[in-house]
């Protein structure tokens, strides 16, 4: 790992003999997910709706729109 990453882990342990099933054989398996952080300016109702439709993998979705005009 580099220099100020970090590692989130979530751990399940069970306790068996491989005997009894193939999974409690004495193995380890590991994985890991990348979850990036994504942060999103404020944006208006149309691009909100843009962004929604151009995304391939249709995760995101629009809870409320918060308008601030400022003169």
């Amino acid at each position: 790992m580099r220099e100020n990453q970090e590692i989130e882990c979530e751990l399940i342990c069970e306790k068996n003999l491989g005997r009894v099933h193939a999974k409690w054989s004495p193995v380890a398996t590991a994985f890991y997910r990348l979850l990036p952080d994504i942060e999103l300016k404020p944006m208006t109702k149309d691009e909100g709706k843009k962004l929604k439709e151009i995304c391939p993998m249709n995760v995101f979705e629009i809870e409320s729109f918060i308008f601030n005009f400022r003169k």
